[in-house]
């Protein structure tokens, strides 16, 4: 297979190759995403490029990566085209390439002409999925890769019956669902509403803001970023965005995007004021319910996190890695490792003494 490498700037992509080109499993890993992403999220500096092995003029294998000068110390940093709302990334592999070692060929193949083609002294890779190829073979490439960060993403996949789904799920949370919505049917009027449409979608969101701000939650790093990545979704009929009204007041909001029959659950809000009544719970079920019988999706994913309730809804996790990588051929990058070398060895020793110290404390107290 002859092959050349090929760096483009991202703003050219969707005029050198089609989304439907990729089999595009998450709207986290979509065209729009990541331009949104560039947009609003990225420091004015960064640079966004498209790290690409071209076959006859044809994209076969894709790797967006931020270059972002750090600082004089840290250099240039090659990084996952990823924020605060990301995920998930992943390497991008033209639909027909399904057999794991094809990728890892080609993986390999494309990290090599990234490391030799390009100026670098730190790698942050953020997001991948621990079975997929680009975290298992990354570590073929260097002597010393440090995995940073490790989360949890919880999905049930297989979906296609809305009624086998929600009896597998546990009792207690069922019976919770059953009793709340009794009792808030009693007490007041509710209703919900879900707006996959643009004449609807100003109030909407509007009623998403109100409740957030209610909520328990921090304020968000970038509300445009959330505003303008809805906007792009409702226009590709990828956005669901539910408010459950209580007497006609917002109580509760969630957006949840679709990309090619996987649901992905985004943004969780309620009301205080309506926390007795399980409004959250409520409305995550009615949404599940339209989603898979009216949209047809078959898998449905919680982002990132391991929180406890996440495990009442689906049924699976997989795990999400982050590595940072150093180059250590180079002057800043081989001192970027001493660094790190150094700071982790001295956290190492400070743990070493508290543990010492403590069991010393123990039997003196005995």
């Amino acid at each position: 297979m002859t092959l050349r490498y090929k760096k483009i700037p991202l703003s050219e992509l969707e005029s050198q190759s089609q989304e439907t080109d990729f089999n595009i499993s998450l709207f986290e890993h979509s065209f729009s995403w990541l331009m949104n992403i560039t947009k609003y999220m990225l420091p004015e500096q960064a640079e966004v490029w498209c790290h690409c092995l071209i076959k006859d003029d044809y994209m076969i294998v894709m790797w967006p990566l931020v270059h972002l000068h750090k600082s004089t110390l840290r250099g240039q940093v090659l990084m996952s085209l990823t924020s605060c709302y990301t995920a998930s990334t992943t390497c991008y592999f033209q639909k027909n390439i399904t057999l794991s070692s094809a990728r890892a060929s080609l993986f390999n193949r494309l990290v090599s002409a990234i490391i030799s083609n390009n100026t670098w002294h730190q790698l942050l890779l953020s997001g991948l999925v621990a079975s997929e190829v680009p975290s298992r073979n990354i570590r073929n490439h260097f002597k010393v890769v440090n995995l940073f960060k490790q989360t949890s993403n919880w999905y049930e996949d297989d979906l296609d019956d809305f009624e086998r789904y929600q009896i597998s799920r546990p009792t207690q949370l069922l019976n919770t669902i059953r009793r709340k919505k009794k009792r808030l049917t009693k007490a007041s009027h509710y209703r919900i509403d879900v707006i996959s449409n643009v004449e609807s979608f100003a109030l909407a969101f509007a009623a998403y803001k109100s409740i957030y701000a209610q909520s328990w939650k921090a304020e968000e790093v970038s509300s445009h970023f959330i505003e303008q990545i809805c906007t792009t979704a409702l226009a590709e009929n990828k956005l669901r965005l539910g408010v459950l009204y209580v007497d006609e007041k917002p109580a509760a909001a969630q957006i949840w995007f679709i990309q090619n029959n996987t649901a992905s659950i985004f943004k969780l809000a309620y009301s205080d004021l309506y926390r007795q009544f399980s409004v959250g719970s409520i409305l995550t079920m009615h949404l599940s319910q339209q989603l898979i019988g009216e949209d047809g999706i078959t898998k449905i994913e919680f982002g990132m996190g391991n929180e406890e309730y996440k495990k009442d809804w689906l049924n699976k996790h997989q795990q999400l890695l982050s590595f940072q990588v150093f180059n250590q051929s180079t002057l800043r990058g081989y001192l970027a490792c001493l660094k790190f070398f150094m700071i982790t060895k001295i956290k190492k020793s400070k743990l070493l003494f508290s543990l010492f110290s403590g069991k010393n404390n123990y039997h003196e107290q005995g």
